[in-house]
Order: structure tokens, then sequence, then C-alpha cells
């Protein structure tokens, strides 16, 4: 009888000594690198989901290697993700069987290409620069028809006005001299020079 209880004892202990044992972790690894420069990528985030309801399990990212080794809790189907920015996405299901981990090996991931659109950069002239006393407009920055005279520009500046006998004032005071890339202008008639100057 106590040969039997013996036996019963080893029979119900000796199922709980085998789950007991530490088991070897189940692991995904795997090797990332980039298809164009065959360099491993560094920094690469890697996701396991479940496959059933997409829960998130676990993540890492790559080593200096581009190596990364994840760790599932138990046997079955994982979707794996590996993303980089820069690059197309990989999305891998692994399944898991018998308590053994999977090595993926080395994994490529290709470059994303984005086509820009036309940039146009776009300056404003200035208008007018102070130098001391004197007032240096930029004509470049007043818009006027191609050909247009001297006239139709001085206009166009602001508080500046040329009454019929062709005398300038800007924000009332009459303009006495006129300077034309550093050389005074219009000494003689200037009605007729405004009006025929390109």
């Amino acid at each position: 009888m106590r040969k039997y209880i013996i036996l019963f004892l080893l029979a119900i202990l000796f199922p709980i000594a085998i789950y007991s044992q530490p088991r070897e972790p189940l692991t995904i690894s795997g090797t990332v690198f980039d298809t164009d420069l065959k360099e491993p990528l560094v920094q690469t985030t890697v996701q396991l989901f479940t496959v059933t309801d997409s829960t998130f399990v676990g993540g890492t990212v790559t080593n200096n290697e581009g190596a990364f080794s994840i760790e599932a809790p138990a046997n079955g189907v994982f979707r794996l993700k590996i993303s980089s920015v820069g690059f197309q996405p990989i999305q891998r299901e692994v399944a898991l069987r018998r308590n053994q981990g999977v090595d993926l090996g080395d994994l490529l991931m290709s470059p994303e290409t984005v086509m820009l659109k036309e940039t146009v950069v776009t300056a404003r002239v200035a208008q007018v620069v102070v130098k001391k006393d004197t007032l240096v407009y930029n004509p470049d920055a007043f818009r006027t028809p191609e050909g247009s005279p001297i006239e139709e520009l001085i206009k166009r500046i602001p508080g500046a006005e040329v009454d019929e006998d062709g005398n300038i004032t800007v924000n009332g005071k009459q303009v006495k001299k006129i300077l034309l890339d550093g050389k005074e202008f219009m000494l003689g008639d200037v009605e007729t020079a405004l009006k025929n100057i390109p």
C-alpha cells in the first residue's frame, strides 16, 4: 500500500516538475539592411502583434549591426512590423511552433522615394534705402509696363507726385535733384525728360 502511495505522489509531482522547468524564451530575430547601400539599418523600429486581434506584444530597435531580437509570449502566429523613416515598412507573419524561436535572417528595406513638387521662391526687392539724408529708390521694386517713361516710375513711388510742369514732390517736399546711378540727372528740361526717357 505504501508503494502505491509513493507511486501516486510521483505521478502527480512528475508533471509539475516538468512544467516548472525554466523554458528558453521564444525569440524572433533577424538583421535589417538597406537594399541600395547594403548597410545595416541602425535604430530601426521592430514591433510584434498578434494576428487575431492586432494586440501589441512587444517592441525593440535594431542595434549598430542592424540586428534585433524580440521575445514572444507563447507559441502561435504573430505579425512582425519593421519600420524606419525614409524606408518602406516590412510586415511578416511569423509562426512559432514547438517552443522554438525563429531566425528570419537578413531583411532588406527599400528606400521610400517621394517626388517633391516644384518649389518657387519669391523675394521682394527693397523699395527704398535711406543713406544719410538721401532716399534711394530701387526701380526694380516698382512694376511698370515695359518701355514706359520714367514719369510712370516716379508716380508709383509712395508719396511721390509729378505736376503738369514736371515738378516732382515727395510727401509734399519738392525734389531738387535726381541722381541716376550716382550721377545727376535731368539738369535742363525736366518735363521733357520725364515723358521721354524710358
